[in-house]
């Protein structure tokens, strides 16, 4: 088992590789994006893509959308900066349209950072991210707020979908109350697992 330490390097290793990746055409139009928060708590949120905004600024809690994810995320009493958040792809698509081959070209790293973190649930924030780790049959109305078991070297892991946060801006009746007590669920699981992140 990896030391923390051990954990660091090896991660700083991989945000060193997504920062300098060239691997397709997308990091031409802009430069990738790795992630933030704490890897020693046993959670990681996989959100689809970053938007313009965390482009430009290097933050992934830096959009409108993100802040507005943040802000529900700590009324659930989830601290952004005691979690891992990162993406499916590190880059923006081009005309916002997420192709089967930039998952292919981003998903090493993905798999890289979950071996590192080992996490106890994965939480996928869009439509992209839950069909990545559970299949494309996997409707988001129908699947979000749910727990699913997926198996790992390292053990099972917990993933449990949202829907994308820019959601909440296009239906803010709805879903933000939908996110709020999909959050809470999530942060009751969190204390049965014993990850304290407030």
């Amino acid at each position: 088992m990896l030391s923390y330490e051990e954990k660091i390097d090896l991660f700083n290793d991989i945000e060193n590789k997504i920062d300098k990746c060239c691997l397709c055409p997308l990091s031409e139009e802009c430069k990738p994006i790795s992630g933030f928060g704490n890897i020693k708590n046993s959670i990681l949120f996989v959100r689809d893509c970053p938007e313009f905004e965390e482009i430009r600024t290097n933050n992934v809690w830096s959009s409108p959308t993100a802040r507005l994810f943040n802000k529900i995320l700590h009324a659930a009493h989830i601290n952004c900066n005691k979690i891992y958040s990162t993406y499916l792809i590190h880059c923006r698509p081009l005309n916002n349209k997420i192709l089967a081959e930039d998952i292919n070209n981003c998903s090493n790293y993905l798999n890289d950072i979950i071996n590192i973190i080992e996490p106890k649930i994965i939480v996928t924030c869009g439509r992209h991210s839950l069909h990545y780790f559970l299949g494309n049959n996997k409707n988001i109305n129908n699947s979000r707020g749910i727990f699913f078991n997926k198996e790992y070297s390292y053990g099972t892991t917990l993933i449990y979908p949202l829907n994308h946060p820019t959601s909440m801006i296009k239906l803010p009746s709805i879903r933000k109350k939908e996110m709020f007590d999909d959050l809470n669920l999530l942060f009751l699981k969190m204390i049965e697992l014993k990850i304290i992140v407030e």
